[in-house]
């Protein structure tokens, strides 16, 4: 079934509102439009940072932020990598949110922050500046700002589940031994007295700090709250909390070299947070007090700063390069919504932050300079030229040894005016040497800056010019390829690419439309928000759709001297960790799939919600692996606001009864469920024990929490924690999930942590069939504390279990649906899955976990089942502690039933509407609940917020060897 299909209405009870982010926008005003950055929709993830490249050794380490919908807590997670690539988000090595909750706010935390004019001091408020006083506002305040607790809720600030803020745009930075490798200057010296320096990673997050963790344990070593976003510190405590932006912004680190010293730096920007720029000197980990801390502060620029007129929101990626002068530099683009309304580049002095130089474009109009790309041309190890866009797609080249624009102050190259408006570049420039010399830079163009942004639908591009010294480059001089979507064998929705190629001796370049081929109106608006990456002769880079329900994505590598299909097979579509005729697809539609170049898939869907840019890792041989970071459970926006999922309502079902098939005879129960299943029933009486019709809609949330299980026939007796109907008490036991691939939507929640059902899935097939890679591990939990002997064999406490889903679950076609009767009294779905197919968790014994899965014979879906009896503690059922079913109650044929497939089909994949719930004979609708009545003085009840982990880390093995690699001033880049 192709889940990858395009908006929906919003339907069920007669309500109207919006199922995509946002409406068509004429192309004119949005690009014209200005935007308000603390309102801008989400739009990517930030990705991963990395302890090494190589992930063949099984020993890299990758740190993936996190953030949650609702509460808008964050986390940054440990993760080992596997060999092959992968990262278990069951097994983090530490999380940094539950460690700092446990670091007191006044002794256990050094932060620190200035005055804004270049005085560092404690971020403690007898230490603020009057102004910053009157800023933040009281004592408490600040100390809440530090993580204290004791004035939350009852004392008028805001309740928070966890300290860390959500981290949603500033990608973790990872600092270890120095790695710069250069030939001057005592390098040798300084990187060999720091080889031993122990390890930090370094992230923003919206709690108006730069964090930075002790890569070993996750304990926050320091934190610095930049001045800029010191006036919004007191939004962070009000209740309802509408989310800001304050530290949001890309970090970079790099050594370089000022007071006759070697030192490790680090800059950042805020983001939509705020217009400023800030460096540290990270070159000695430690921070044993706040004043040590603050010592590590250089510089802010900021709004103030001498040079500072053209300075807008921080949304650059720095850049630390050494100038032909001698003098290191931190380079930076202007950023948008300045108050000029320019496009300019600033080089600043690494040591002071003073300006050095701004060269300032000539297109002025409402414009601002997107994150620069620095190179060193003939390799003396000075930087040279910086190349960037800006909002009004303009291609800029910077001559950074003149101090000029090049071309006389002209465009590089300007991008295709569509609606008379010209595709905005949002990136930084990717850049390779060509063959035939000069550089090959590679942009693409898209924005996602506020609601407007997300509605429109204008054709965006990739675009690669070829810079060969000799002046501007046009469309005209550009050779243009397609990209194609087809069926792969496997099922799934792939793209392709054209194959045609330049003829430098009269292109400049190519330019590859985002858009594929011949779309729909339900396949318009497809963008790219994030840097690409040039790997092994492809630009490799993700786009995304905000205008279909919660986004959807797509990972695309094209040739890079050519922009369309490849000259070799690049991407692992079949997982076998083989590249081969099987990953390809028909897409020069002939009716056969060969290796050749139309053939080769280019594109693999990268889910719903949201996803990071890759990084990748060597697992082998020719092969790569790309980690990306995804949040899939991210509200839309929907007006009016309506409870649970739309497009309808799902059920629960809660059960310690493990039930046999519903069937009419005894043949048909043969052929479902042969010995040793546990069989079939004749009769129709209800086989479980708790059921909550409307749950999401009657709760107004879209997630399960089974340790607070409101509802479920008026008690929590059927939570997995009940000491009637849940896990007996010091019992082990295990986790499983069946019918997944019917419903991928769901995210499963373990003690916090999040995965989509389908990795669960195959984390748990590996586990049961003794196949797990080296580094994974499938937990058994005990809901009380292990003993020691039971935590060193790997036992973990369940403190907490929920499933989520995301809003649009239903409307995306990613929760089955199905009727009420056939999942209660277990009717065989159509692949004779268990309880009708829906979604399904169970907690069963451990000890008698023993040959993976048993339920019928057939080799298809099924269940997990121990062995163990336990009548003797009143569980019937062989091993089954507890399960819980959820799936979506509608009006039509329960799944499996011929009428099922085309009416599904037409009302949900095929996005036609039409598929409003009813209810089932059996199970009448409940009247929804009465809002509840205030008593005198209490304060205004909370809106009823989805609390959506619906974190995921997935690989992709592609082509590895890289023969041609980016060109940078120099080549090592953090984090690749």
């Amino acid at each position: 079934m192709d889940m990858i299909k395009g908006k929906f209405r919003r339907l069920g009870k007669g309500k109207i509102a919006k199922a995509t982010l946002i409406s068509l926008a004429v192309a004119v005003v949005m690009a014209a439009a200005t935007f308000i950055p603390n309102d801008q929709p989400w739009g990517y993830l930030a990705p991963p940072a990395l302890t090494s490249r190589n992930f063949s050794a099984g020993t890299a380490v990758a740190y993936v932020p996190w953030f949650e919908t609702g509460s808008y807590h964050g986390d940054l997670l440990a993760l080992p990598i596997t060999s092959t690539g992968a990262v278990n988000l069951l097994a983090p090595l530490w999380r940094a949110a539950t460690v700092l909750d446990f670091q007191h706010h006044l002794f256990g935390r050094r932060i620190v922050t200035t005055d804004g004019a270049g005085l560092a001091m404690p971020f403690r408020f007898l230490d603020l500046t009057p102004a910053q006083q009157l800023q933040v506002g009281s004592e408490p305040l600040l100390n809440y700002v530090r993580g204290d607790r004791s004035n939350e809720g009852a004392g008028g600030l805001r309740s928070r589940s966890r300290v860390l803020g959500d981290i949603v745009h500033s990608g973790p930075v990872y600092v270890g031994k120095p790695a710069g490798g250069y030939i001057y200057g005592n390098y040798l010296t300084f990187a060999n007295s720091n080889a031993g320096r122990i390890p930090r990673v370094y992230v923003g997050a919206n709690d108006g700090m730069l964090h930075a963790f002790d890569a070993a344990s996750g304990t926050e070593v320091f934190a610095y709250v930049p001045s800029m976003v010191m006036g919004n510190l007191p939004w962070l405590a009000v209740h309802p909390y509408a989310h800001k932006y304050y530290v949001d912004g890309f970090l970079t680190a790099e050594d370089a070299q000022f007071g006759a010293a070697w030192h490790t730096v680090l800059v950042g920007g805020l983001g939509a947070g705020g217009k400023g720029y800030y460096a540290l000197d990270v070159t000695s980990p430690s921070a044993a007090t706040e004043a040590e801390a603050a010592g590590k502060i250089l510089w802010e620029f900021n709004s103030n700063s001498v040079g500072a007129g053209n300075l807008g929101f921080s949304y650059s990626r720095p850049s630390i390069v050494r100038l032909a002068s001698g003098v290191w530099a931190a380079i930076v683009a202007n950023g948008y919504l300045s108050a000029t309304g320019a496009a300019s580049l600033y080089v600043l002095n690494i040591q002071t932050g003073a300006v050095i130089r701004e060269m300032i474009t000539a297109d002025l109009t409402a414009n601002g300079l997107s994150s620069p790309t620095v190179i060193d041309l003939d390799a003396d190890g000075h930087a040279d030229v910086a190349y960037a866009g800006d909002l009004n797609g303009n291609l800029w080249k910077f001559d950074l040894n003149a101090g000029s624009i090049a071309f006389g102050g002209l465009p590089l190259f300007q991008t295709a005016l569509v609606g008379g408006v010209r595709q905005p570049i949002t990136t930084a420039p990717e850049v390779g040497r060509h063959p035939n010399g000069g550089v090959m830079v590679y942009v693409g163009t898209g924005r996602l800056f506020g609601t407007d942004d997300g509605e429109d639908e204008t054709t965006q591009a990739v675009y690669g010019i070829w810079d060969d010294g000799s002046g501007p480059a046009t469309i005209a001089q550009l050779r243009a390829n397609r990209l194609k979507s087809v069926l792969h064998a496997s099922g799934q929705t792939v793209r392709t690419v054209t194959a045609l190629k330049p003829d430098w001796a009269v292109h400049r370049g190519w330019v590859t439309p985002t858009e594929i081929f011949g779309a729909t109106a339900l396949e318009k608006g497809e963008r790219v928000i994030q840097d690409i990456l040039l790997r092994d002769g492809r630009i490799q880079f993700m786009t995304v759709d905000p205008t279909v329900a919660i986004g959807g994505n797509w990972f695309i590598q094209l040739d890079a001297m050519s922009g369309g299909a490849p000259d070799k097979v690049i991407i692992d579509i079949s997982a076998d960790l083989v590249l081969n005729v099987a990953d390809n697809a028909d897409g020069n539609g002939d009716g056969v799939t060969a290796e050749v170049a139309e053939d080769r898939v280019v594109g693999q869907y990268q889910n719903s919600g949201l996803a990071s840019r890759p990084v990748t890792g060597v697992i082998g041989g020719n092969i790569d692996a790309a980690l990306i970071n995804h949040l899939t459970a991210i509200p839309p926006i929907v007006l009016p606001p309506e409870p649970g999922l739309a497009g309808g309502h799902f059920d629960v079902d809660t059960s310690h009864l493990l039930s046999a098939f519903e069937v009419d005879n005894a043949a048909q129960c043969m052929a479902i469920a042969p010995p040793p299943s546990i069989g079939c029933k004749m009769d129709q009486s209800e086989t479980t024990d708790g059921h909550e019709h409307q749950f999401d809609d009657v709760h107004n949330i879209t997630y399960i929490d089974y340790f607070n299980l409101p509802g479920i026939d008026g008690d929590k007796l059927y939570q997995v924690n009940s000491p009637v109907f849940g896990v007996p008490p010091g019992s082990l036991f295990i986790l499983t999930m069946a019918n997944t691939d019917l419903s991928p939507g769901g995210i499963i929640e373990i003690n916090g942590v999040g995965m989509s059902a389908g990795a669960y899935r195959g984390l748990q097939d590996r586990y049961l069939s003794g196949t797990l890679a080296a580094g994974e591990s499938f937990p058994t939990y005990k809901l009380s504390a292990p003993s020691a002997a039971e935590a060193l064999a790997g036992v973990v406490q369940l403190t907490g279990l929920k499933l989520t889903f995301d809003v649009n679950a239903i409307l995306t076609g990613t929760l089955l649906p199905t009727k009420t009767s056939a999942v209660k009294e277990n009717r065989a779905g159509a692949l004779n899955e268990y309880r009708n197919g829906a979604l399904m968790v169970q907690a069963l014994d451990a000890s008698g976990v023993s040959g993976g899965f048993a339920l019928n014979g057939s080799g298809q879906e099924y269940v997990a089942v121990s062995t163990a009896l336990h009548s003797s503690l009143g569980y019937a059922t062989a091993g089954l502690f507890w399960e819980t079913t959820v799936f979506w109650h509608w009006g039509g044929e329960p799944y499996g039933d011929a009428l099922w497939q085309p009416l599904y089909d037409s009302c949900v994949v095929a996005g036609l509407g039409g598929c409003e719930h009813s209810s089932d004979d059996d199970d009448p609708p409940e009247p929804e609940p009465p809002p509840p009545i205030p008593a005198p003085g209490d304060p205004p009840a909370p809106p009823a917020v989805a609390v959506d982990p619906g974190q995921i880390a997935t690989n992709t093995a592609i082509s590895g060897d890289n023969n041609l690699g980016r060109l940078f001033w120099r080549e090592l880049v953090p984090e690749e």
